[in-house]
């Protein structure tokens, strides 16, 4: 049908093809279209879309966020630490703690040049969960690394100007410019290493030199590893820090100190208190869903509970982290 250039022709013709019938049904297809759109919006930016974890292409980026300076971190432990005669409080001294720190990132630096992946491990990785550093009573640092690495972490540390390795037992990285005191195996301050292995799914864990304390945690708590807060750097870590940490130690809603001094090597009687009697004097991280449209997982706020909080981070943690119990390792019933 021919339809002329005059508007009343064409208006008719319009009434005549669309009916009521047919508008209303348009309007109400338009309005299921718009209501679909805001709901599936809605649930992209929602942080169960993906269960707690970033986008796969950002799984082990270091986060745009900038942390606090080491000192900011180092003036915390001190800033409402009254003196202990138990051993929660710190065990090392400032001058210390920051020859620790200057060893291990001279250490992560060389391992990122040589392209060998280096996690935190054992206390570190609590510490960086619980107080986004060291534990404030530790007195060394850990880290997880790959047993087939091995022999290129060997020949990395062998050409290095300061960093040593004894390999006599668990594997230890120590620096000859900065050593506090001679131990049986090296020098204090040191980076004890463990290695693991992948057996079936599953990754095994053991102390190089060493057949006993072997573990085995899920590979999905463990790799691809994610990136957390450490005394101002983005450090990698096992994928589930809490899932693996609860693995790696008696779930408990108590702080548990030192059970061996690395700097005098020689067990200690461990203690245990309630980590909400600590809260007031070390700083905590607290979390909360993070519902940006990233998915950047949960938002860490480091806070002493009294006090108005420090910062706030994202960390690509699975969602679960928001059932424990005050930043331990046991979740709510």
């Amino acid at each position: 049908m021919q339809i002329g250039p005059d508007r009343f022709a064409m208006l008719t013709y319009l009434l005549r093809r669309f009916t009521p019938k047919k508008i209303a049904r348009c309007v109400l297809l338009t309005a299921l279209c718009i209501v679909s759109a805001k709901i599936c919006l809605l649930w992209l930016r929602s942080p169960g879309s993906c269960r707690g974890y970033p986008k796969a292409a950002a799984l082990n980026a270091t986060p745009a966020q900038k942390l606090p300076s080491v000192e900011f971190y180092i003036r915390l432990l001190s800033t409402r630490a009254p003196f202990r005669t138990d051993l929660f409080g710190p065990q090392i001294t400032a001058t210390e703690l920051r020859a620790i720190l200057r060893l291990l990132w001279t250490f992560l630096d060389l391992c990122e040049q040589r392209g060998l992946p280096a996690l935190l491990y054992g206390n570190s990785l609590l510490g960086s969960y619980r107080h986004h550093g060291v534990v404030p009573w530790d007195d060394s640092v850990s880290l997880l690394m790959k047993g087939a690495d091995q022999g290129k972490l060997a020949d990395a540390l062998a050409g290095h100007a300061d960093l040593r390795l004894t390999q006599a037992g668990s594997w230890r990285v120590w620096s000859q410019s900065v050593c506090f005191r001679w131990v049986q195996r090296g020098c204090w301050p040191f980076i004890e290493l463990s290695f693991y292995s992948l057996q079936a799914g599953h990754v095994q864990v053991s102390q190089a030199g060493e057949t006993s304390g072997v573990r085995l945690y899920p590979l999905e708590l463990t790799l691809p590893p994610h990136k957390r807060p450490f005394m101002g750097r983005w450090v990698d870590s096992p994928r589930d820090a809490l899932g693996f940490l609860a693995l790696a130690a008696e779930a408990s809603a108590s702080c548990r100190s030192l059970a061996y001094s690395h700097q005098l090597e020689a067990p200690l009687a461990p203690e245990t208190i309630g980590c909400e009697k600590l809260a007031p004097v070390y700083p905590f991280a607290v979390r909360a869903a993070d519902s940006a449209p990233s998915c950047r997982g949960v938002l860490e706020t480091l806070k002493f509970p009294d006090s108005e909080p420090m910062y706030t981070v994202a960390v690509s943690e699975p969602l679960d982290a928001l059932n424990a119990d005050y930043s331990t390792l046991r979740l709510r019933q």
